[in-house]
């Protein structure tokens, strides 16, 4: 037996997965960030992810890019492998039940958009496949650990693996049950923090929010302008500003390809941290040059491609002295 529960857990016999490449055939449901109440649904289906949440819909994305994610982000989570050889429908233009499960899926998950403040959930799609390839009942659940629990009556579960799961006692992992409240919480929480573009606004609301873009990129334009003739040229003009900004940039993207072990908050607060000390730099030898001041050191003598090199040793050293701080991180998919 996988299943089980009572009236205040259900728990899942789950061994560790030792071969990610099992992931990529059959049918899996997935439980993810099972350190969270709830945790999100989703399935994997011949390597193809489906999943519905606040944020986008994945139909059928790569299976593997969603499980490297997994593995980067050590996010625990829950696989469980689902019989695919007894469903009730598989008309004949589909050459084996495999096929009509990916293209079941695709149809459903087509039509759905991103989870909003609804009856829908990210189990909702699921449901409904379900009850279409096995039996009506589950289209009457309302939780994962109702579904599991037909699936087990049904002998639909065949295995279950998880991987990040490391405070399991004897492969056993219990869940807190949950109610539709803390899910439909969980998903306001997630949508309040999605930046929103208003698409049912007035005219008179998209006519004012065109003047004030075109206020603010006008006066980045004039400002460029205004401030160009404090350069011998605009090439030395281009060439200042983009060395003010290259060098963190590029610091960013060997961190990303060179230091696998940085993870995004050590980078990001060591980008901070570089981009305000090459643009302290250029402003001392700015102000010090207008005020007539005498440089001290050599700190104001540095000339301003050298920026470019000093961004990318600054990101580069603090993301590696900051990921001492950050050593892993989360990432919850809802």
């Amino acid at each position: 037996m996988i299943f089980e529960q009572d009236d205040h857990s259900f728990s899942l016999r789950a061994t560790s997965l030792q071969n990610i490449e099992k992931l990529y055939s059959g049918l899996w449901l997935v439980l993810v960030a099972v350190h969270e109440t709830p945790p999100h649904i989703a399935l994997i289906s011949d390597g193809n992810y489906y999943s519905l949440s606040a944020r986008k819909v994945d139909n059928g994305t790569q299976g593997e890019r969603f499980v490297h994610t997994i593995e980067r982000k050590h996010v625990p989570t829950i696989f469980i492998c689902i019989e695919n050889n007894n469903i009730i429908a598989s008309p004949d233009s589909y050459r084996d039940e495999a096929i009509y499960i990916s293209a079941t899926l695709q149809n459903m998950y087509k039509v759905i958009e991103p989870l909003k403040n609804t009856e829908t959930t990210c189990l909702s799609p699921i449901k409904e496949f379900f009850a279409d390839c096995y039996s009506p009942q589950f289209l009457h659940v309302n939780y994962v650990f109702e579904l599991l629990a037909i699936a087990e009556q049904q002998g639909l579960l065949k295995e279950c693996v998880s991987i990040f799961c490391d405070d399991s006692n004897s492969n056993l992992i219990t869940l807190p049950k949950y109610t539709m409240g803390q899910i439909r919480n969980k998903i306001h929480e997630i949508t309040l923090q999605i930046p929103s573009i208003n698409k049912n606004g007035s005219d008179k609301h998209y006519v004012n929010a065109s003047k004030v873009s075109t206020l603010i990129w006008g006066g980045i334009t004039i400002g460029f302008a205004v401030s160009a003739p404090l350069f011998d040229n605009l090439v030395q003009a281009v060439n200042i500003i983009g060395s003010l900004f290259y060098g963190t940039i590029l610091g960013v993207f060997i961190v990303a390809f060179f230091f696998k072990f940085v993870k995004g908050r050590a980078v990001f607060i060591a980008a901070i941290i570089s981009e305000a000390i090459i643009l302290s730099l250029f402003s001392a030898d700015k102000i010090t040059s207008y005020l007539g001041i005498q440089p001290i050191g050599v700190v104001s003598k540095i000339a301003y491609l050298w920026y470019n090199p000093i961004g990318v040793i600054l990101v580069v050293g603090f993301s590696c002295l900051f990921a001492l701080f950050y050593p892993k991180e989360r990432k919850v998919f809802s």
